[in-house]
């Protein structure tokens, strides 16, 4: 997805008044914390400069657990299976919660003992089980979220740019002289922001919103933007949080939203220049939109360039500059030298852990020698057997990803999320027949799995046994409690069974129910026939396009989708508007040319360029599934069909579990049979 919201939890404990937040003082009170005035902590991420911030604790006797600093969060969250680990009693429902993709109940559990590095809080509360709470981030484990039920106990330091956190005593350190105003309104903390827009007529306007370090943009609720309204754009975009769910269609969480172009702010005292676009959510009340339990966020976007202070007793916030170099600290590289300090280099216990981290950090190679020792020590686990599959995959080494998976039945395939990659990997390699046994058996040991049985379609469907991969391919829809599901699998599955109007209806749907779903539209344009079909289509894709905020439009399947219909005027505007969009935010030479020589591909334009282009790529970066891709579109848009096919045959079996791949693969053989 291209954007998502920060995660903000807005709940109470069910049918009890949120509670004013007493003044802390040095004893007999249970806000308070045991141990020095000042308490420095590491803050760690997922990727350098990646947009939540993450901090280490400890719960009794637990070693170091990971949660998201969120302070838009009223309440702290701890993953069940932590809560269970650390063996602490769970009252089950006495939590609502209320957040951006919906309500939710959780359990409620109470820790005897939080540590923060030096500090100590005593009985803190937490909810438990929540939906839509990530238990990773990459493949950092995380065990939940502290919310303000734990940071109302402090004044905060955070210095975003060295990614350090000071927590100090309210009322310790110099008063603020410059800043904002900060407003308690129960556990969540509120302050005005001046916001003018990048708009003609420029908007300049203060409001009031909620300050959120675990959101990533601006965010504006209900009335709070209204006085924007005139400038601001109007389109659909993808919005998660708690309440969501994996088991809901992504459909589920695409809003109507507003977009505001802010060109600057003020905010704790500073004004500084910005270039963003503020959402804009639950604006149309009247008309049933639900309300949302704040008035706005303020997340990453605005603080990661200061250091921010926060006092929730004195009520005061100031944005300050961050002297000196930048600190910016992978997460994953913290963890893994954690790990390798207290057990030591020789661990075999903690080679899975280790190489977990090393594909994160991009040393496939050393985590390829943590799997191999992993799975020398301990054969039958399936997980670090599928890991290093994938690795090896990764590293275009296709027999030893075969290998890596040895024996390893159905039952670990499916549980693995490996049975799709591993059957259409068998058929990709002409081996039918095996593949077809191994989905069927897949099907038999988890029919409760929907995996397996997209699999069976998919094998079947290598048979022609057609109706039975239709068949296989509901079920799994059933099972997924999606009745739109695999639309792009069904679509492609009607084609192959002579049903040229159920492949478009089911295409026309996936456009319609997925605007941002730019393959899909690539494939729809595909289906075309004649005039009326192109009508339809025309009209299809600019009611999807129009649907979306700007920023969100797949501009390069745009320019694929009216290269097909010959509209080079649009075929032009999406082209330039792409390449600036997309190639130029490429911090990597390989991405610049991959992605230059994709949207030319698309274009069919400057075709020697785009060849040397993709070439140069491949040879920074060694076999990859997308610059692979990108290298058959290539040679398709020169008539190199045989070219092509190998490019795309290769980039489907590195990731043979997508359906894009499986679908170029065909597209493109079907280009070498006579017409």
């Amino acid at each position: 997805m291209r954007a998502l919201f920060g995660l903000a939890i807005l709940g109470m404990l069910a049918g009890c008044a949120r509670p004013r937040l007493p003044q802390l003082s040095d004893e007999g009170c249970s806000l308070c914390w045991e141990g020095p005035r000042r308490v420095k902590l590491d803050l760690l991420r997922p990727a350098a400069g990646a947009n939540r911030i993450y901090v280490q604790a400890t719960i009794g006797d637990s070693p170091h657990l990971l949660f998201l600093v969120d302070t838009g969060a009223d309440v702290n969250v701890l993953h069940r299976e932590v809560a269970q680990e650390l063996g602490l009693e769970i009252e089950e429902k006495r939590y609502s919660l209320a957040g951006l993709s919906g309500r939710t109940t959780a359990g409620r559990a109470v820790a005897p003992e939080l540590v923060l590095g030096d500090a100590t809080l005593r009985e803190v509360p937490f909810a438990v089980g929540v939906r839509g709470v990530s238990s990773t981030a990459g493949f950092m484990p995380v065990a939940g979220i502290l919310g303000m039920e734990t940071w109302k106990r402090f004044t905060l330091r955070i210095d975003y740019p060295k990614d350090r956190m000071l927590l100090l005593r309210p009322g310790d350190g110099p008063p603020l002289k410059r800043g904002g105003e900060l407003r308690q309104v129960g556990n969540a903390i509120e302050t005005r922001i001046t916001v003018t827009t990048d708009s003609d007529p420029v908007v300049t306007e203060t409001v009031t919103v909620q300050l959120d370090t675990g959101a990533s943009a601006l965010l504006f609720a209900g009335a709070t933007g209204r006085p924007f309204a005139g400038v601001a754009s109007e389109g659909l975009e993808p919005v998660y949080g708690v309440g969501a769910s994996e088991f809901l269609p992504p459909s589920q969480f695409l809003k109507q939203t507003r977009r505001i172009p802010v060109q600057r702010v003020e905010l704790g005292g500073r004004t500084f220049d910005v270039d963003l676009q503020a959402q804009w959510l639950g604006y149309d009340t009247h008309r049933g939109a639900p309300s949302l339990a704040t008035r706005g966020l303020i997340g990453h976007q605005l603080l990661a360039d200061h250091r921010v202070w926060l006092d929730p007793v004195d009520g005061r916030l100031a944005l300050k500059r961050s002297w000196g170099p930048k600190r910016l600290r992978d997460g994953h590289k913290i963890l893994l030298a954690q790990d390798l300090k207290a057990f030591g280099p020789r661990a075999p216990e903690r080679d899975l852990q280790r190489a977990r981290y090393l594909i994160a950090l991009d040393r496939t190679d050393r985590a390829i020698e943590h799997l191999r020792r992993w799975i020398d020590n301990y054969p039958d686990d399936a997980e670090g057997r599928v890991l290093l599959a994938r690795a090896l995959r990764y590293r275009a080494d296709l027999p030893a990803a075969w290998e890596a998976l040895g024996d390893l039945g159905p039952e670990g395939l499916v549980d693995e999320d490996e049975i799709i990659s591993g059957v259409n990997g068998l058929i990709l390699d002409g081996e039918v027949e095996k593949a077809l046994r191994l989905a069927s058996e897949a099907a038999l040991v988890r029919p409760e799995a929907a995996q397996a049985h997209l699999a069976l379609s998919d094998a079947l469907a290598a048979t022609d046994r057609l109706d039975e991969a239709n068949d296989a391919l509901i079920q799994a829809a059933r099972l997924r409690q999606n009745p739109s599901g695999f639309l792009l699998r069904r679509s492609r599955l009607a084609l192959r069974m002579g049903d040229h109007h159920g492949a478009m209806a089911r295409v026309r749907q996936l456009v319609r129910e997925y605007p941002t779903d730019g393959k899909a539209q690539w494939f729809y344009a595909s289906l075309l026939r004649d005039e009326a079909d192109i009508a339809t289509f025309r009209s299809d894709l600019l009611e999807a396009t129009e649907r979306l905020h700007p920023q969100l439009r797949p501009l390069d399947f745009l320019v694929a989708s009216y290269r097909v219909i010959g509209d080079e005027e649009r075929v032009q505007t999406y082209l330039s508007e792409g390449l600036e969009r997309d190639c130029e935010a490429f911090s990597s030479r390989s991405g610049r040319h991959n992605c230059t020589a994709w949207y030319l591909a698309l274009a069919q334009q400057d075709l020697d360029r785009a060849l040397r282009l993709v070439d140069r790529a491949l040879r920074i970066e060694g076999p990859r599934s997308d610059y692979l891709d990108t290298k058959a579109v290539v040679h398709v848009a020169r008539g190199e069909i045989d070219q092509a096919l190998h490019a795309s045959t290769e980039a489907a079996r590195l990731l043979p579990d997508d359906v894009y791949m499986q679908w170029q693969v065909e597209r493109i053989q079907s280009l070498r049979q006579p017409r």
